[in-house]
């Protein structure tokens, strides 16, 4: 079961990939619900600013997004069919996919860590965490920002 210490240190790894690789988009997307913290965290870390980190099911890019990181916790191929394709009608160019811990053997895109097997994140229902995250997505979200 991963901490949300973890997580804040595991979206920082993702960030540092991402610049490493001296890629800049425009906004960051976080697959809802569980790739929307993650976003934030990332997006902060690259400079960009908190109004260009999305949801999934509220995507409404400006005109000015072409380049977006598509973010979820855990790869999870659905989860991405889905997103992908709302990304693209809205306009969006170039999707990258970015996840926090892969299963793969091999990755596509960006991650932080490899990991088999299941992974409890925070915002899972298995997690002490649950009840407290689902209550709070907003103020969590922030808080975990400002600490972090």
């Amino acid at each position: 079961m991963l901490s949300w210490e973890e997580v804040v240190q595991l979206s920082y790894d993702l960030a540092e990939q991402i610049r490493g690789k001296k890629v800049n988009p425009d906004a960051v997307v976080g697959i809802h619900p569980s790739g929307y913290a993650p976003a934030h965290l990332v997006a902060r870390e690259l400079g960009i600013p908190s109004g260009l980190v999305l949801s999934s099911r509220a995507f409404r890019p400006s005109k000015d997004v072409n380049d977006v990181i598509l973010i979820n916790d855990r790869t999870d191929e659905l989860s991405y069919f889905l997103a992908e394709p709302k990304l693209h009608a809205a306009g969006i160019t170039r999707v990258q996919r970015a996840v926090l811990v892969s299963s793969e053997r091999e990755p596509s895109g960006f991650y932080a860590a490899k990991q088999r097997g299941r992974i409890i994140f925070p915002w899972d229902e298995k997690s002490p965490f649950h009840d407290k995250y689902r209550q709070q997505i907003p103020s969590l979200t922030r808080t975990l920002i400002q600490h972090a």
